[in-house]
């Protein structure tokens, strides 16, 4: 049986991130270009979330996550 330890959020957007070449700022400047409301999901949040201080991100950040780094989260 194999044991997986399945990452969290913050860590698959870091991991996508970083795979991409991007730094915070830039994922941040995209999910702006994403979003319709033209809001985005701020570095200061991206942050928070990579770091775990936000476990569980709301559903429409999710999505702009998803979306500007082209996973499933």
């Amino acid at each position: 049986m194999t044991n997986k330890v399945e990452q969290t959020i913050g860590q698959k957007v870091k991991a996508a991130r970083e795979d991409k070449g991007w730094d915070q700022p830039e994922l941040a400047r995209r999910t702006k270009e994403l979003d319709i409301a033209g809001r985005g999901v701020k570095q200061q949040h991206i942050s928070a979330i990579e770091s775990g201080r936000i476990k569980s991100p709301r559903h429409d950040i999710v999505k702009l996550l998803e979306r500007a780094l082209g996973i499933e989260l």
